[in-house]
């Protein structure tokens, strides 16, 4: 695969396009606003532009050719899912999710106006959470009814930044009308990225069938896996910028696509570890992905509060450490990647009905 120039053609096409919206982010944001929306929007700044085109190049070079030549009975299966799977995710996870509120700033015309609610009701209870997390854990009462006392002034900052702004849509039609150019992209983008997700968890389960009824033949099955394990980090990232543009509080209860994909992601990873049964070093990253995007979850829906350290962190970093950040995210999972696709064709990867 390393070597097909169609890998790296559809790896650097889906970077290239996703790319698009950090960068409209800085023109689109107000002075002193686009470090920190980008900062704290890891799910679009980080996943999208250079985790995400790994998976669409490995889906789109390996796991989808491989499987186009397996049975017929496969083929209609994986082109009827796909197709199925893609309209659901499109049109119950990628759409309501750019119409649910609050979006973000600069989704809206008039992101001045915005940005500039979003600034006066977030910096106080930015103040507040970082005096309360500079002193010991909350421990005794009265510090843990401070926190609780700030969650709810964080809920109700978000609702009436909601109110004020006009940061959420009423519907296709309202989005059509307000949306800035930028929410009209990363509509287009969330969209995109649906129809990625859907052509992976076909994969999954046309992979899943075809080894159980021996209809798949020969199929690497490494690439699969890595793509799982990419997949997964989507959920830390997207939980983190769930609780930032909710005023440093998290609402899992309106976005309960989020909770269903991890649900399935991990029952993929499980279920494809079960049938396949791959060498312990073939899911050795799958398995710290999921331990370490299972646990992120836990801890930040059971305590919110600390992923203020998390925060504070991005807060305070220096845009140069902020790229040198994503540097070494593109090298580790390009490394990660071209090592397994180097591998691609070796015959001890390839035959996995009768795994090692």
């Amino acid at each position: 695969m390393l070597k097909q120039r169609s890998f790296w053609f559809w790896c650097l096409s889906a970077m290239t396009m996703a790319i698009l919206h950090p960068i409209g982010v800085h023109f689109a944001a107000p002075a002193g606003s686009p470090a920190a929306w980008a900062k704290n929007d890891p799910a679009f700044t980080i996943f999208l532009p250079f985790i995400c085109p790994w998976i669409v190049a490995i889906l789109a070079t390996s796991v989808l050719p491989d499987l186009m030549q397996s049975s017929a009975e496969l083929r209609r299966m994986a082109g009827v899912l796909a197709s199925v799977l893609s309209i659901v995710a499109i049109f119950f996870v990628a759409v309501p999710d750019q119409t649910r509120g609050p979006v973000p700033p600069f989704a809206i015309r008039d992101v001045k106006k915005a940005a500039a609610i979003d600034a006066r009701l977030r910096q106080p209870l930015r103040n507040d959470y970082q005096q309360l997390v500079n002193s010991p854990f909350p421990a005794d009462e009265t510090q843990k009814k401070a926190m609780h006392d700030l969650s709810v002034r964080s809920r109700a900052a978000y609702q009436q930044y909601e109110k004020d702004s006009g940061a959420s849509f009423h519907g296709l039609t309202d989005f059509g009308l307000r949306a800035s150019a930028l929410g009209w992209l990363t509509s287009v983008l969330n969209c995109l990225a649906a129809v990625v997700v859907a052509c992976f968890f076909t994969a999954v389960v046309t992979v899943g069938y075809g080894i159980h009824t021996r209809q798949l033949g020969k199929f690497d099955i490494e690439p699969l896996l890595i793509a799982t394990a990419l997949f997964l980090t989507w959920f830390p990232l997207r939980l983190y910028a769930e609780w930032y543009w909710h005023f440093f509080t998290l609402e899992l209860r309106t976005y309960p696509a989020f909770l269903l994909l991890l649900f399935l992601a991990l029952v993929s990873l499980v279920w494809l570890v079960f049938i396949v049964r791959p060498a312990r070093a073939v899911i050795t990253i799958p398995a710290i992905a999921s331990v370490l995007s299972v646990a992120f979850v836990v801890i930040g829906a059971a305590k919110p509060e600390v992923l203020w350290f998390v925060a504070s962190a991005f807060d305070s970093m220096p845009w140069q450490y902020v790229a040198a950040l994503g540097a070494i995210v593109v090298v580790s999972v390009a490394l990660i990647v071209t090592g397994v696709v180097r591998r691609r064709g070796a015959p001890e990867n390839l035959d996995v009905l009768n795994p090692s």
